[in-house]
């Protein structure tokens, strides 16, 4: 099943506005040196080889999915409705547009599984991999420390309620938060290679 995913996913052509530049990259990689480490390793690997494009982004797709459904695991019975928001939501359109990003936050899902089994060397092996994909999962690192001191920020319910409110009403009236901290966003982009995304 994931393997038809995978391959419906790595099948679409010309989806967001990064799609055409990662395929450029495999046709040239050459030419696109500035990717990270393990991203690059698939795309040059299967470059190299002279795979076809498709199977690049169907392998990136199978990460991705196979990230999401390991993450649900112990909820197998949410499947059909993970299946039907995989298609329906924006994840079709999205995860081939910014494929290195959500690769990332994609294992970061499996990571989140160490966290609540307390395993911090699996934790902090998966967030090292989201940052061969992504260099922004550098942020993901103290994660861990905070979920072991969860019961000092989320024991009351009212702040979990004020949480939900503020998330709804960011989410519902498209609050742009980004340009309140555009300049210590444009500081650390800098610092990590990233001004040409600003």
């Amino acid at each position: 099943m994931l393997l038809s995913f995978a391959v419906l996913f790595g099948m679409r052509y010309d989806v967001g506005q990064d799609h055409l530049a990662y395929l450029d990259g495999y046709i040239n990689p050459f030419l696109h040196k500035e990717y990270e480490p393990l991203f690059a390793l698939i795309r040059d690997t299967l470059s190299n080889a002279g795979v076809h494009p498709i199977v690049f982004f169907a392998v990136c797709a199978f990460i991705q999915v196979f990230c999401l459904f390991y993450f649900m695991k112990d909820c197998k019975f949410l499947y059909p409705a993970l299946i039907v928001s995989l298609f329906m939501g924006q994840f079709f359109i999205h995860w081939m547009n910014g494929i290195r990003q959500d690769i990332a936050g994609c294992i970061f899902l499996c990571a989140i599984t160490c966290v609540i089994d307390k395993r911090i060397v699996g934790f902090f092996t998966l967030v090292l991999i989201s940052v061969g994909f992504h260099y922004s999962a550098v942020i993901l690192f103290p994660f861990y420390f905070l979920y072991l001191k969860k019961d000092h920020y989320f024991n009351s319910v009212n702040v979990q309620y004020l949480l939900l409110f503020v998330v709804a009403y960011v989410a519902i009236y498209n609050v742009d938060l980004l340009t309140y901290i555009n300049d210590d966003i444009f500081y650390l982009a800098t610092l990590s290679g990233y001004e040409m995304y600003t």
